[in-house]
C-alpha cells in the first residue's frame, strides 16, 4: 500500500510539472496576427469563410481588420513554405488537381504535405511581390478565375508568373 502511495505522489508531481511546462510554453509564444494576401492583378485579397476550418479560398476587397483575410508564411525547410490561415489551415491545391483554373482550398496543416508546400519567389528583382508556385503540381497560385467567380485558383505555368500570379504578403 505504501508503494502505491509513493507511486501516486510521484505521478501527481510529474503531471503538475508537465502541466506547468505546457502552460508556460503556450503563453510564451504569442500567435502571429498574420498579414493580408493581396493580388496585383485583381487588386483583391485572399480570404476564407472561417480561418479555422476547411474552406475554398475566395478573393474580395481587402479588409485589414478581418481575421478571415490574415495569412502566415511559415518556412518548412528545403526552400518550401506553408501559407496558412491564423487558424493553422494551410493553403492547398488539393481541389485544384488536375485542372488549371480549379479553386484552391484550406485544409489542416500536415494532412498532405505535398499539396501544402509552396516555393515563394520574388516576381522581379527589388519587388515586394511574390509568386507562390506548387512544385508538386507545377502551377502558380492565381487570382484569374476564368469561371467568373472571385476565388484563388491554380493558374497555368507559362515559364514566369503573370500579373494575376503576383502577390503581396
Amino acid at each position: 500500500m505504501k508503494r502505491n502511495h509513493k507511486f501516486l505522489a510521484s505521478l501527481s508531481i510529474l503531471v503538475s510539472a508537465l502541466t506547468l511546462s505546457a502552460v508556460g510554453t503556450a503563453s510564451a509564444a504569442p500567435a502571429d496576427a498574420g498579414s493580408l494576401l493581396w493580388n496585383e492583378g485583381s487588386q483583391l485579397c485572399a480570404w476564407v469563410y472561417d480561418p479555422g476550418m476547411v474552406a475554398d479560398v475566395g478573393m474580395r476587397a481587402c479588409d485589414s481588420s478581418s481575421p478571415n483575410e490574415k495569412w502566415i508564411l511559415q518556412p518548412i525547410g528545403g526552400g518550401l513554405y506553408h501559407v496558412s490561415t491564423t487558424g493553422n489551415y494551410c493553403l492547398s491545391m488539393t481541389s485544384a488537381d488536375p485542372f488549371t483554373g480549379w479553386p484552391t482550398m484550406t485544409q489542416p496543416c500536415g494532412l498532405n504535405l505535398y499539396e501544402e508546400q509552396w516555393q515563394v519567389t520574388q516576381v522581379s528583382p527589388g519587388s515586394d511581390l511574390r509568386a507562390f508556385y506548387s512544385p508538386d503540381d507545377g502551377r502558380y497560385l492565381d487570382a484569374n478565375d476564368t469561371k467568373g467567380v472571385s476565388r484563388a485558383v491554380m493558374g497555368p505555368n507559362n515559364g514566369a508568373p503573370t500579373v494575376s500570379q503576383s502577390w503581396l504578403l
